[in-house]
């Protein structure tokens, strides 16, 4: 027996073969069926049909895959954010979201999609930290899909990224740290020693200074700031991301 809903709400039933239907009128009379094995998956793609002629944009394709978007998704943040930032998020969406999730079509990615790539990357070796920046750029992509209309929701928000090991931080002593200047001098790498003892600079800020991006009259840098940032406005390796 089909749903009853009103004229505007669409109609939601169950064929002869199992399959579920959810049918909707669009302007100019036309109808536009979706299919799912439930009806809450019906009622999903309905729920994205009717916000999308609401809206009077066109409806979102089954069609587009999760691999195919976050591609497309990726291209576009070239604008906005750092080089060193973008290449990131294609590098983590290319090696361990796209592989895992790709193939799926974007309005049926659900929640345990991504409870199983979290856990295929941490049984592969994959440090909980960058699982977590998967997740962080993952949830900017989505949340743009929900922006434009795609689909209803960001799955990504129902889902806890993995917990991050906390490491106590034992700094060297101040004998420790005379000792290691005293070993390191002559060594090609002693200024690097020296520059991190002093200013407490992290380790990629640290690879990253350049010998021109240094005034040493005026005893600061005056390079790029070494920290990456993303549009999502959320924190990576505890970097502000925007």
């Amino acid at each position: 027996m089909p749903k009853r809903r009103a004229n505007h709400e669409g109609t939601i039933y169950k064929r002869q073969d199992g399959r579920w239907v959810a049918s909707l009128t669009l302007p100019g009379g036309k109808r536009k069926s979706f299919y799912g094995r439930t009806p809450q998956e019906v009622a999903q793609k309905l729920t994205v049909g009717l916000k999308a002629r609401l809206d009077g944009v066109p409806l979102p394709s089954e069609r587009l895959t999760v691999g195919r978007y976050l591609q497309e998704w990726v291209q576009t943040t070239k604008v906005r954010v750092r080089f060193t930032t973008w290449q990131r998020y294609e590098q983590l969406l290319r090696r361990y979201a796209i592989p895992q999730l790709g193939v799926l079509p974007l309005t049926r990615l659900e929640p345990h999609h991504l409870q199983q790539l979290y856990t295929h990357c941490l049984n592969n070796g994959l440090a909980p930290r960058t699982t977590r920046q998967v997740h962080i750029v993952l949830g900017g992509a989505i949340r743009q899909a929900v922006k434009q209309g795609l689909v209803t929701r960001n799955v990504v928000t129902l889902v806890d990224p993995p917990r991050v090991p906390h490491h106590d931080i034992c700094p060297l002593s101040t004998e420790q740290a005379r000792t290691l200047l005293r070993t390191s001098q002559g060594q090609r790498l002693e200024a690097l020693y020296v520059l991190a003892l002093t200013t407490g600079m992290r380790l990629g800020e640290l690879l990253a200074l350049r010998w021109q991006d240094l005034d040493l009259e005026v005893g600061k840098t005056t390079g790029p700031a070494y920290t990456l940032q993303d549009p999502a406005g959320v924190t990576i390796d505890g970097t502000k991301i925007g």
